[in-house]
């Protein structure tokens, strides 16, 4: 059975909306699973389809294994493997976010810990050849690129002989454009299939590339919140922080940019808290992703690329 929350996340009324803006600060934009009649809208219930299918995937490997997810998040995904795992650990630099994990999910062959930012310098906080299976979802593009390699060294350490890594992330092709920078500002860099590919073979001998791939209509909602329009790219949001810039020079340029700035959010906050029709969870499951070879399918268009790094 996948996870679903017991409680609601999200307020119903546009007066708590400023409380929840200070609560996805604080998630780092890191995905909830909700009631049917939480979803916003299909573009939330479709992303977290997305997250989830890759644990989905994950769980052909973690029969009967102990697994780490570094970066485990809101810990759905962990709980989810830990059904069929022998035990199961989360990670997360988020402090809040672990206290979160271990109220929600508990189980005896299940636990989460706390690890700081530093740990990709010092190595994770467990004996070499701890896991047979790490998985980390969704995390390596929030890493500094100078950074990636200890990263992955630090879990190929951790893990027994013959064990693997699962990884994956957003691929770079189907959301940025030429020479632009990861709109996601949690996003220190994206990577497409030849760079993620390149950089997981420095580390492990062995490298399986997989695309996510979702039938047409969940294929265009993910295309459609993530292509981006070359006019704002290029144009509109380079004049913008040039304007910015100026600031100093003419204050009232500062006052004018926050003004559009404020309308602009308030705009968005209160799309986002109409209340909506939640049949849109009707349409779409698991179902409608599917996890290809890269021998199989080209992974150039894919949504996310997944990889299977053996030690």
């Amino acid at each position: 059975m996948y996870p679903v929350l017991e409680k609601p996340l999200v307020p119903r009324t546009l007066k708590a909306k400023v409380r929840v803006r200070a609560q996805e600060e604080l998630w780092n934009g890191r995905v909830f699973p909700k009631r049917r009649d939480e979803w916003k809208n299909q573009k939330e219930y479709v992303l977290y389809l997305r997250h989830l299918k890759a644990y989905d995937f994950a769980s052909r490997y973690v029969k009967g294994k102990s697994i780490l997810d570094v970066g485990c998040g809101s810990g759905y995904g962990i709980a989810f493997l830990s059904n069929s795992s022998s035990y199961a650990v989360g990670i997360d630099t988020s402090e809040e976010t672990i206290q979160y994990c271990k109220k929600r999910h508990k189980r005896k062959n299940l636990k989460f810990k706390h690890v700081e930012t530093r740990w990709i310098e010092d190595g994770l906080p467990f004996e070499e050849g701890s896991f047979d299976v790490c998985v980390s979802f969704q995390v390596i593009e929030h890493i500094h690129p100078k950074n990636v390699k200890g990263f992955l060294s630090a879990i190929r350490e951790i893990l027994k002989e013959e064990g693997l890594l699962v990884i994956s992330t957003p691929n770079s092709r189907l959301r940025l454009l030429p020479f632009q920078k990861p709109w996601n500002r949690f996003h220190m860099k994206e990577y497409d299939h030849e760079e993620l590919g390149s950089l997981l073979c420095g580390v492990f001998p062995k490298v399986e590339m997989f695309g996510l791939h979702a039938t047409k209509m969940a294929y265009m909602i993910e295309y459609k919140r993530e292509k981006q329009n070359p006019l704002k790219v290029y144009i509109v949001r380079p004049s913008y922080d040039l304007l910015g810039s100026l600031e100093k020079l003419l204050p009232f340029i500062g006052t004018f940019l926050k003004n559009v700035e404020a309308k602009r959010r308030e705009s968005k906050v209160n799309k986002e808290f109409v209340k909506k029709d939640d049949s849109f969870v009707n349409l779409f499951s698991l179902k409608d992703f599917r996890v290809v070879n890269s021998a199989e399918k080209d992974v150039g268009n894919c949504l996310d690329l997944l990889c299977v790094c053996h030690k």
